[in-house]
Protein backbone atom coordinates (compact mmCIF):
# COMPACT_ATOMS: atom_id res chain seq x y z
CA UNK A 1 0.00 0.00 0.00
CA UNK A 2 1.60 3.29 -1.03
CA UNK A 3 2.14 5.74 1.82
CA UNK A 4 0.14 8.38 -0.07
CA UNK A 5 -3.05 6.26 -0.10
CA UNK A 6 -5.91 7.85 1.82
CA UNK A 7 -8.65 5.88 3.52
CA UNK A 8 -11.97 6.52 5.19
CA UNK A 9 -14.50 4.31 6.95
CA UNK A 10 -18.19 4.17 6.18
CA UNK A 11 -20.87 2.71 8.43
CA UNK A 12 -23.01 0.36 6.34
CA UNK A 13 -26.78 0.37 6.63
CA UNK A 14 -29.16 -1.94 4.85
CA UNK A 15 -28.91 -5.33 3.20
CA UNK A 16 -28.27 -4.59 -0.47
CA UNK A 17 -24.72 -5.99 -0.21
CA UNK A 18 -25.23 -8.81 2.30
CA UNK A 19 -23.87 -11.41 -0.14
CA UNK A 20 -20.83 -9.32 -1.14
CA UNK A 21 -17.53 -10.66 0.09
CA UNK A 22 -14.41 -8.60 0.80
CA UNK A 23 -11.69 -11.09 1.56
CA UNK A 24 -13.40 -13.64 3.79
CA UNK A 25 -15.98 -11.23 5.24
CA UNK A 26 -19.48 -10.45 4.04
CA UNK A 27 -20.71 -6.85 4.19
CA UNK A 28 -23.60 -6.86 6.66
CA UNK A 29 -25.89 -4.21 8.10
CA UNK A 30 -24.01 -2.29 10.81
CA UNK A 31 -20.48 -3.16 9.67
CA UNK A 32 -17.85 -0.57 8.86
CA UNK A 33 -16.19 -0.73 5.48
CA UNK A 34 -12.67 0.60 5.02
CA UNK A 35 -12.48 2.50 1.74
CA UNK A 36 -9.40 3.47 -0.28
CA UNK A 37 -10.15 6.98 -1.53
CA UNK A 38 -9.94 7.13 -5.32
CA UNK A 39 -12.00 8.40 -8.24
CA UNK A 40 -11.84 5.33 -10.47
CA UNK A 41 -12.38 1.59 -10.11
CA UNK A 42 -11.71 -1.63 -11.93
CA UNK A 43 -14.62 -3.74 -13.15
CA UNK A 44 -15.99 -5.93 -10.33
CA UNK A 45 -14.57 -3.71 -7.53
CA UNK A 46 -16.93 -2.90 -4.68
CA UNK A 47 -17.19 0.88 -4.71
CA UNK A 48 -18.56 3.72 -2.65
CA UNK A 49 -20.34 5.97 -5.13
CA UNK A 50 -22.14 9.28 -4.93
CA UNK A 51 -25.27 9.34 -7.11
CA UNK A 52 -27.55 12.36 -7.18
CA UNK A 53 -26.33 13.42 -3.73
CA UNK A 54 -26.69 9.98 -2.09
CA UNK A 55 -23.92 7.56 -1.13
CA UNK A 56 -24.17 3.86 -1.91
CA UNK A 57 -21.94 0.78 -1.75
CA UNK A 58 -22.28 -1.52 -4.77
CA UNK A 59 -20.38 -3.79 -7.17
CA UNK A 60 -19.02 -1.77 -10.13
CA UNK A 61 -19.76 -3.41 -13.49
CA UNK A 62 -18.84 -1.92 -16.86
CA UNK A 63 -20.81 -2.25 -20.08
CA UNK A 64 -20.19 -0.66 -23.49
CA UNK A 65 -21.14 3.02 -23.10
CA UNK A 66 -22.29 2.84 -19.48
CA UNK A 67 -21.71 1.20 -16.12
CA UNK A 68 -23.91 -0.51 -13.55
CA UNK A 69 -23.83 -0.38 -9.76
CA UNK A 70 -25.00 -3.83 -8.79
CA UNK A 71 -26.35 -4.90 -5.39
CA UNK A 72 -25.46 -8.36 -4.08
CA UNK A 73 -28.60 -9.54 -2.33
CA UNK A 74 -31.31 -12.10 -3.02
CA UNK A 75 -33.92 -9.52 -2.03
CA UNK A 76 -35.64 -8.37 -5.26
CA UNK A 77 -36.21 -4.86 -3.90
CA UNK A 78 -32.51 -4.14 -4.54
CA UNK A 79 -32.09 -3.54 -8.26
CA UNK A 80 -29.01 -2.69 -10.37
CA UNK A 81 -28.46 1.01 -10.98
CA UNK A 82 -27.48 1.80 -14.59
CA UNK A 83 -25.21 4.85 -14.82
CA UNK A 84 -24.93 6.90 -17.99
CA UNK A 85 -21.86 9.03 -18.60
CA UNK A 86 -23.77 12.29 -18.26
CA UNK A 87 -25.42 11.40 -14.93
CA UNK A 88 -24.54 12.96 -11.57
CA UNK A 89 -22.24 10.11 -10.50
CA UNK A 90 -18.85 9.93 -8.82
CA UNK A 91 -16.74 7.09 -7.43
CA UNK A 92 -15.45 8.05 -3.99
CA UNK A 93 -13.36 4.93 -3.39
CA UNK A 94 -13.08 1.15 -3.36
CA UNK A 95 -13.87 -1.07 -0.38
CA UNK A 96 -10.73 -2.81 0.89
CA UNK A 97 -11.84 -4.35 4.20
CA UNK A 98 -14.88 -5.04 6.35
CA UNK A 99 -14.77 -4.28 10.07
CA UNK A 100 -17.45 -6.49 11.60
CA UNK A 101 -20.07 -5.07 13.92
CA UNK A 102 -19.00 -5.81 17.49
CA UNK A 103 -15.40 -6.76 16.62
CA UNK A 104 -12.67 -5.60 19.03
CA UNK A 105 -11.18 -3.33 16.36
CA UNK A 106 -14.53 -1.68 15.70
CA UNK A 107 -15.14 -1.23 19.44
CA UNK A 108 -11.71 0.43 19.75
CA UNK A 109 -12.61 2.92 17.03
CA UNK A 110 -15.75 4.04 18.85
CA UNK A 111 -14.58 3.92 22.47
CA UNK A 112 -13.80 7.31 23.99
CA UNK A 113 -10.26 7.46 25.33
CA UNK A 114 -9.68 9.42 28.55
Amino acid sequence: MPAADRFFALHGRGNSMKQARVGKDLIEDGDLVLVRQKTNARPRDIVVALIDGEVTVKRFVTRPGYCVLKPESKDPKYQPIPILVESDFRIMGTVTRVLKKGSPLMRDIFVERN
